[in-house]
C-alpha cells in the first residue's frame, strides 16, 4: 500500500507532486517544493476513463464535449 503523507508543505504552498514513470506496483514521488518524498501505487482499473471516474458519471459530463 502507498504510504500517505500528510505532512504540510512549505508556508503558502500544497504539495505538488512529480511522480516517476511506473516501472512496477510502486513509484517514487517528490515534491516540487519541498522535495518531501512519497510513494504512490500505480494501478489503472478496468474500462475507459469514463468508467472509471465516478464524478464524471455522477454529473454526466462527456469529456469531449464539455466541462464543469
Amino acid at each position: 500500500m502507498a504510504r500517505k503523507n500528510n505532512k504540510s508543505c512549505l508556508p503558502g504552498r500544497q504539495h505538488f507532486w512529480v511522480i516517476e514513470i511506473p516501472n512496477g506496483p510502486q513509484s517514487r514521488g517528490v515534491c516540487q517544493y519541498c522535495k518531501r518524498e512519497g510513494w504512490y501505487e500505480n494501478y489503472v482499473g478496468m474500462g475507459n476513463d469514463y468508467e472509471r471516474h465516478e464524478l464524471w458519471k455522477k454529473y454526466g459530463i462527456d469529456r469531449l464535449s464539455g466541462v464543469l
